[in-house]
């Protein structure tokens, strides 16, 4: 058996080497100090809303009360991102919503690449909060958190 090209398939080809692409790229930034391992920090606008956690010595993190009580976050929305920091992405799910979402400052430059068809905005954050392995920290009071 021998390596050679996909000549019959160029969107297989395609694919094989998007992915080559992929894990080269995101093996460059693991010599950089890793995710997990940032200090928590208030963001510029002041407040602490995402932060990051040891996926080895902890648990998944538990989802708060209350994400899961607050009716903001039943608005539906579509995310369709390729590559932009955490920080951009929240500061247009916030303008789209309503709904006040912000990063620590060591995190706010990671890229993100999600895609969600009209999905409850909870589910969002769910789902960012599994993939990329952060806490969502809760501030304010009922009505009006902060995320």
């Amino acid at each position: 058996m021998s390596l050679h090209r996909y000549q019959k398939s160029p969107s297989r080809y395609a694919t094989v080497v998007l992915l080559a692409v992929i894990v080269v790229c995101s093996g460059l930034g693991i010599s950089q100090s890793p995710a997990w391992a940032a200090r928590i920090s208030e963001s510029e606008s002041g407040t602490v809303a995402l932060k990051p956690y040891m996926p080895f010595d902890e648990p998944k993190p538990k989802i708060p009360k209350e994400i899961l009580s607050d009716a903001r976050l039943d608005q539906k929305v579509k995310v369709f991102v390729k590559s932009k920091n955490f920080k951009q992405l929240f500061a247009e799910l916030s303008e789209k919503t309503g709904v006040k979402l912000g990063t620590t400052r060591e995190i706010s430059g990671e890229r993100a690449i999600i895609y969600f068809h009209k999905r409850p905005l909870r589910d969002v954050m769910t789902e960012i909060s599994g993939l990329y392995g952060y806490h969502w920290l809760v501030k304010g009071k009922k009505g009006e958190y902060r995320y």
